[in-house]
């Protein structure tokens, strides 16, 4: 019998790249906003792909995914890309999205993990380089308290801001929870990629080759991130090589994070 792994945001570089990747080994379920990019994804994959119109802000079609993983007894890995860049929201939005969502998502998936089953959250390079006060850490390592948003917002100067912070939440999660899904024999991660070529990166390119080129410049590898390094790591981390691996975040970005810090510092 297949396994069953979730992905979130399908469509997307990273998502669809990793659904291409697992097409063929396990059952998907793939989870993004447009049905119609979902369609065109389930009709190049073929047979072993269910999908569902997904929006990670909204409770009932979080419950239509747990019906649909009752049914099938369970599940044993969830990818999770979905999210929303600085560029493409406004900050409570981006709150919404990348953090409380992925909060409510790992809350409502818990009981239905088999054992050996993997978690995996995306967070972002950007989560290691945004200044964070202990009081910030503190509010988005708990975003499901009532006042978040109302305590978070109005010390949230920037888009760019948001999105750094509601990533670093993710990280602070995936730490958090390592315990609780032990206890399942589970494991929780989090990959923070740096550029990676996916299309919007592409345009991107386009747009701006001359921030392109400098990142390029500073950055160890002397490139940007290809999609097959995304899949090739979550290969890794979700099979029985990594078994012991759990309750980390894991940089993969051609070693640009720690250059950007001592430009910082």
């Amino acid at each position: 019998m297949k396994k069953l792994f979730i992905i979130t945001g399908a469509t997307g570089g990273m998502g669809y790249e990793v659904a291409k990747h697992f097409s063929k080994d396990a059952h998907l379920l793939l989870l993004d906003i447009s049905l119609d990019k979902l369609g065109e994804v389930k009709k190049e994959l073929g047979e072993n792909v269910d999908v569902i119109k997904f929006d990670i802000t909204n409770q009932e079609n979080i419950n239509q995914v747990i019906s649909y993983v009752e049914s099938k007894g369970g599940f044993d890995a969830l990818l999770h890309f979905a999210g929303v860049s600085e560029s493409l929201g406004n900050s409570e939005l981006i709150y919404k999205i990348n953090l409380i969502g992925t909060k409510q998502l790992l809350d409502a998936l818990y009981p239905y993990i088999h054992s050996n089953g993997v978690i995996i959250n995306t967070s972002s390079m950007t989560a290691h380089l945004t200044p964070v006060k202990p009081e910030i850490l503190e509010l988005v390592s708990n975003p499901l308290d009532p006042n978040f948003l109302t305590n978070i917002l109005p010390l949230t100067q920037t888009t760019t801001q948001a999105y750094g912070w509601s990533k670093r939440g993710v990280v602070e999660i995936t730490k958090q929870e390592v315990s609780k899904w032990g206890e399942k024999h589970a494991r929780i991660l989090s990959i923070s990629p740096g550029a990676i070529k996916t299309p919007m990166v592409e345009l991107e390119m386009k747009k701006n080759s001359d921030a392109i080129n400098q990142l390029i410049a500073v950055t160890p590898m002397k490139r940007i991130g290809l999609p097959s390094d995304i899949v090739n790591l979550v290969d890794f981390l979700i099979s029985d090589k990594a078994s012991f691996i759990t309750g980390i975040d894991i940089l993969i970005d051609g070693g640009a994070t720690e250059v950007f810090k001592k430009y910082q510092s």
